[in-house]
């Protein structure tokens, strides 16, 4: 396993750092990404030393194609093949009426939360297809699968194309071996989800998520036991939301 790397975006805390750390914990080298320079660099310090792994600590912008892609070429040149990519990073805004949320919002949100999947696809795809093999994991959201009012439409409006987009990816790359899926969490506690009024009563479980819990399906999708799983969305909510 110490010869695969594997690709966090929003990898400073969080969701994306809970996943870095059991990928690593896997065996994976990991190469963490996030606006967050400082909280970043420090998580890819801790996380090698605790698992005795590789981890490389970028800070860029999923929005910027030009700059994710010369970051995997770095990446792939000093850890080896990468062979997973988790696609964690996102943006949340609160709720408000639809007339209320700027062209700006919406443009932020979906340039984040989709867009920024779509551009670090397309840097590591040419290697997945060149190799026959690789792992695609996008974070979705329950807000995207049921409609929300927790937090912005925009965001919500967002997950659900992240999941669409997951189904037709996973048909469009089996032919190369490529798993696409997703994970699509509930009320998770983390620094982006505090100040959004989360009620734990509605939750079946009685309880709100961990990161680690989210991890441990991003892990799960990563590993061996997932390879012939794909198109799926693990859903990780608690019970809030079935289908």
């Amino acid at each position: 396993m110490h010869s695969k790397t594997a690709i966090v975006t929003g990898a400073a805390r969080g969701i994306g750092r809970a996943s870095a750390e059991k990928l690593a914990r896997d065996g994976f080298h990991v190469v963490l990404l996030d606006l967050d320079q400082n909280a970043v660099e420090e998580s890819a310090s801790e996380i090698g030393k605790k698992y005795d792994v590789k981890t490389l600590a970028y800070c860029a912008s999923v929005t910027d194609f030009d700059q994710v892609k010369e970051i995997v070429a770095d990446a792939e040149t000093k850890l080896g093949n990468i062979e997973v990519l988790v696609n964690n990073a996102g943006i949340v805004a609160q709720a408000g009426d639809i007339c209320d949320t700027s062209d700006v919002d919406w443009d932020n949100i979906f340039d984040v939360n989709l867009l920024g999947c779509v551009n670090c696809i397309k840097a590591v795809l040419p290697l997945f297809k060149e190799r026959r093999r690789g792992r695609i994991i996008n974070m979705g959201s329950v807000a995207g699968q049921k409609g929300t009012m927790a937090v912005s439409l925009a965001y919500g409006a967002s997950k659900a194309a992240v999941i669409n987009l997951t189904k037709s990816l996973s048909t469009q790359l089996a032919s190369y071996n490529i798993n696409v899926n997703a994970v699509a969490p509930g009320m998770i506690v983390t620094d982006m989800t505090a100040g959004l009024g989360q009620k734990v009563e509605l939750v079946p479980l009685g309880r709100f998520g961990e990161a680690d819990d989210v991890a441990g399906a991003v892990a799960f999708l990563a590993g061996e036991d997932s390879s012939y799983i794909t198109g799926l969305t693990i859903d990780v909510n608690g019970g809030m939301y079935l289908r």
